[in-house]
């Protein structure tokens, strides 16, 4: 439909030609998708920071697949997880993420619900928010189909496994969660968002915690799964 309008959270841009982009977003109407957005100069290139919320006015190229983004606006105050290091990297996370486990073109207003609420909570949290990454990666793996089955018991099935994805008695390993990791996990899909961030846990537990997820999503989608931004997260929020 020509001159059509969407709602996008910018996830990242690969560059084509001197001045154009291939924005790669997740779309409230499409789901992740790529559009083309012709000479970007710097007015617009300072929205483009992971997890923006950007409306835009686009129509469809002839003889192509990709919308041709014609106007590019800020559809939300953002600004701190552009201007701020500890929450750029954090959002620069949830976008590597969410771009890595969604499928192309399907649509799914829960996920861009969390897509769009997510950011906003970190970019009005002045502290106290070391844990929302943490959160976001389980919402985003039981909105994927990968809920936990049942609770955990700290006597019979103190530890995720993550090949069954339920609690168990069997000992840590690659594929079952340490004791830590598993509570993590319990507490995150049992308790609302402000008591979950009030959890103390440390830059260790956290890193643990996230390659465990990681592993557990790339067991679910049967492929494997890099998530690059990791490690600079595990620099910042030691």
């Amino acid at each position: 439909m020509e001159n059509d309008t969407d709602n996008i959270i910018f996830l990242r841009a690969i560059r084509h030609a001197e001045n154009n982009l291939v924005l790669q977003c997740y779309s409230e109407k499409t789901g992740r998708s790529a559009f083309y957005l012709r000479n970007a100069g710097k007015s617009v290139r300072h929205l483009l920071f992971p997890m923006n919320l950007l409306e835009v006015t686009f129509s469809k190229r002839r003889q192509s697949s990709m919308p041709l983004i014609r106007g590019i606006s800020a559809a939300a105050n953002l600004w701190p997880l552009r201007n701020e290091i500890p929450k750029y990297t954090m959002a620069q996370y949830m976008a590597e993420i969410l771009y890595k486990t969604t499928g192309e073109n399907v649509p799914d207003g829960e996920i861009f619900r969390l897509g769009t609420e997510f950011p906003a909570m970190l970019a009005g949290i002045e502290t106290g928010y070391s844990n929302l990454h943490l959160l976001f990666t389980v919402r985003l793996a039981c909105l994927l189909g990968y809920m936990p089955v049942g609770n955990m018991d700290q006597e019979s099935r103190p530890r995720f496994n993550i090949a069954g994805a339920e609690y168990c008695n069997m000992p840590p390993g690659n594929e079952v969660m340490d004791d830590r990791s598993s509570m993590i996990l319990h507490c995150a899909t049992n308790m609302d968002t402000g008591s979950f961030l009030a959890i103390p846990a440390s830059g260790s537990e956290r890193r643990t915690f996230l390659n465990y997820m990681i592993r557990y999503l790339a067991y679910g989608m049967a492929c494997k799964l890099e998530i690059k931004s990791l490690e600079i997260l595990g620099e910042i929020f030691r």
